[in-house]
């Protein structure tokens, strides 16, 4: 058994990037259509808070146990699909760098939180689950998205059947959006 896997901050960085399943739960009305904003903050908090915990083991750790994280965690990093991942975050910042409107290239827009910094986030979520996750969280996140899927697949019956949406006949569940569904 490796020095790192039990270390208080690896296990909590674990355990907060597993609330992503949670993510299609959270809903804010009080923000713009089509609601998105709320899941945004939601997505950056659990992608920031993650990742100060994996900086914070790697800088305040002992240097065994460092050393033995990232000797472990540095095949994952070269693997091809990783590689590729780096430069096409590279290939979106230049695009973004060179667009008509950098400013909302950059920053998207609020109601839908895309853009460069969005797919930033996004980045780091894979590449903290990449690091972070072993095979049973891996298992555990697989089993909690099937969970919610079914949760919010109900909810949408729910709405369905009951027609107490103000969208017409299309469920939209925690979305607040048919659309994205």
């Amino acid at each position: 058994m490796s020095t790192y896997a039990n270390h208080p901050l690896i296990n909590f960085a674990k355990w907060i990037l597993l609330f992503l399943v949670f993510t299609p739960f959270v809903v804010d009305t009080s923000v713009f259509f089509p609601y998105i904003e709320g899941k945004t903050v939601f997505l950056r908090a659990v992608a920031t808070i993650s990742l100060i915990l994996l900086a914070t083991f790697l800088i305040f750790s002992r240097p065994n146990q460092r050393k033995e994280f990232l000797t472990e965690k540095w095949h994952l990093l070269r693997n091809p699909l990783s590689i590729l991942t780096a430069l096409f975050l590279l290939s979106a910042g230049i695009s973004t760098f060179f667009a008509k409107d950098s400013f909302r290239a950059f920053f998207g827009t609020v109601e839908r939180g895309e853009g460069f910094v969005g797919l930033v986030f996004f980045i780091f979520i894979f590449y903290l689950a990449l690091l972070l996750f072993g095979r049973k969280e891996w298992l555990w996140f697989l089993g909690a998205v099937a969970v919610s899927s079914i949760i919010f697949l109900l909810h949408q019956i729910t709405q369905l059947a009951s027609a107490s949406w103000d969208f017409g006949l299309r469920p939209f569940a925690t979305l607040g959006n048919p659309s994205l569904l």
